[in-house]
């Protein structure tokens, strides 16, 4: 089995967990579990990570979502000590990621897809980890409950696609990680295996976890997620929030009873410099704050404009998200 840094690694990675690390703090206090500087990965001429900086909450769940391609996959490796960055800086628990010794025995890791011996059952599968890793064979029936394996604990040649990425994730935990790393843990799934992953995720945060996923589809997050990183072409352009991705509210909706007074009220936008657009179901797309509904509505009356529908409408997040990438990919 290969290993890096004393530890053994590969589609999977596992951990002996000693004594819990000090966590780091951001700038406010706030404690912080990942803190990312200016991180640069170049391949030759190839950026493919140019000066990525974010943090990830203590004990919060973080979608680190962006397009295949976008570099989430190199971000979480060079984290995690297996790729050499080319500059810019890391810390992880606290520790900077040039001393991956230091950090490495308190996160557990699922990186692409999980590998097991195809003759061993998930119990057995795990034992061998557990053996491998110096780690107490207690955690196995542990980590089988948290992941709803119990029941199937003896067999892992019939299990489905949902399952064998609970066994992974199984694996992460053997060593009762601080900070949990899953790269695309959803990938492929249906939509009730992916229910399961989030609800498990959940549960792993409400217990105090710090749990970083990634995804390239926001869909897949945006509902357990309580903070987002958003990486497209290398770079982070955007962090925060699932609330405030979306901005607020960007246009209001607007027709008339008199669908000849829409050109009046185009009028009135234009006059406040707010720009309109038609619908084709006789509607104003207006560009304006649902600050502007009072005003509008008052001066339509003031003209004898009688409005049919006066209604803030809120981007919604698949918009938002496909907007700070660029489109659809």
């Amino acid at each position: 089995m290969p290993t890096k840094h004393g530890v053994p690694y590969g589609d999977w990675m596992i951990n002996n967990s000693l004594e819990r690390p000090p966590l780091g703090a951001d700038a406010t206090g706030v404690s912080v579990a990942i803190t990312v500087s200016g991180l640069v990965k170049r391949y030759g001429a190839r950026t493919v990570l140019d000066g990525v900086t974010f943090t990830v909450p203590s004990g919060a769940i973080t979608g680190f979502v962006g397009p295949n391609g976008a570099g989430k996959t190199t971000t979480i490796r060079t984290l995690l000590g297996f790729v050499d960055r080319s500059a810019g800086s890391a810390d992880v628990l606290g520790h900077s990621i040039d001393d991956p010794a230091s950090f490495l025995s308190h996160v557990g890791a699922l990186i692409d897809s999980p590998a097991f011996y195809p003759a061993l059952s998930a119990r057995q599968n795990l034992r061998l980890l557990a053996d491998v890793g110096g780690i107490a064979t207690a955690r196995i029936d542990v980590v089988l409950d948290i992941v709803g394996l119990t029941a199937r604990a003896d067999d892992a040649k019939r299990y489905s696609l949902g399952m064998r990425q609970r066994l992974g994730i199984a694996a992460a935990l053997l060593p009762d990680p601080t900070l949990l790393v899953l790269d695309e843990p959803t990938n492929g799934l249906d939509p009730v295996g992916i229910q399961e992953i989030r609800n498990l995720l959940r549960r792993l945060a409400d217990e105090g976890r710090t749990v970083l996923v990634s995804s390239h589809l926001l869909s897949e997050l945006e509902h357990v997620s309580d903070w987002l990183v958003v990486l497209d072409g290398g770079r982070v352009v955007y962090e925060g929030t699932v609330a405030a991705l979306s901005g607020g509210t960007h246009e209001l909706i607007v027709s008339t009873q008199h669908p000849d007074d829409l050109s009046v009220i185009e009028l009135l936008c234009a006059e406040r410099h707010f720009g309109a657009s038609r619908s084709t179901n006789h509607r104003l797309l207006i560009d304006a704050p649902a600050s502007f509904a009072v005003e509008l509505n008052r001066a339509a009356m003031d003209l004898g404009v009688v409005l049919a529908e006066l209604s803030p409408r809120q981007a919604s997040l698949e918009e938002s998200f496909l907007a700070l990438i660029g489109g659809t990919r």
